[in-house]
């Protein structure tokens, strides 16, 4: 099935409400008329959405995506905006490191990577390690130390990392504060250097501690 446009179903519902309304009809004219006035309302209004001027910025939030299975990932550091004359919202990624004010959980798999949707649709041959890990949210600008996780890998490719239990993480200054659930999936938001890091740990077996079962 074809997906429509969110500019023209925006449109269509602004048309089907003024249809409501008593206003001027239109005047008769022939249809190529009446299609050019039609295609100038349709790319006036879209203007009016792909402006990047009328659309103010808001909170920094953490994104959580909740699959029907229950299964949770953060997918990372996003800004709201919010449109100057309408109830119309957005959320965009974050162009770099950002101090997080809320969280927010999201559904539909158009929000995953392949990833993700690979990790949720296949879950066989995994090997699972319990740790206590030091982890880097960079994108959200949040640290924790020792964070009981649960790894899953399939050969060498970290599938999933998941949050053990409820895990507190605050800012380097430690003025702010978040808290992530238990299961949570955190691969995604861990920087770089922080996922390296923990693939040499379960390569290496250095400085693991097993957590109880």
């Amino acid at each position: 099935m074809a997906q429509i446009d969110p500019l023209d179903a925006l449109l269509q519902e602004a048309l089907a409400e003024a249809s409501k309304k008593k206003v001027k009809p239109v005047p008769t004219g022939n249809k190529d008329s009446i299609k050019g006035r039609l295609d100038q309302l349709k790319e006036s209004f879209r203007t009016m959405f792909t402006n990047p001027d009328r659309w103010l910025p808001g909170a920094a939030i953490a994104l959580i995506h909740k699959a029907p299975n229950g299964h949770q990932t953060l997918l990372g550091a996003f800004r709201e905006f919010n449109h100057k004359s309408s109830t119309a919202r957005k959320l965009c990624p974050c162009s770099g490191p950002t101090l997080i004010e809320k969280e927010e959980y999201v559904t539909g798999d158009w929000w995953l990577h392949d990833r993700v949707r690979k990790v949720i649709e296949n879950k066989e041959h995994w090997t699972v390690h319990k740790l206590r890990f030091d982890v880097e949210l960079t994108a959200l600008q949040v640290f924790a130390k020792s964070v009981a996780l649960e790894v899953r890998c399939k050969e060498a490719w970290i599938a999933e990392v998941r949050l053990a239990e409820q895990t507190t993480f605050a800012s380097p200054e430690g003025k702010q504060f978040i808290y992530f659930p238990a299961y949570l999936d955190i691969l995604d938001g861990m920087s770089f250097a922080n996922k390296v890091a923990l693939q040499d740990v379960l390569h290496k077996g250095d400085n693991q501690q097993e957590l109880p079962l």
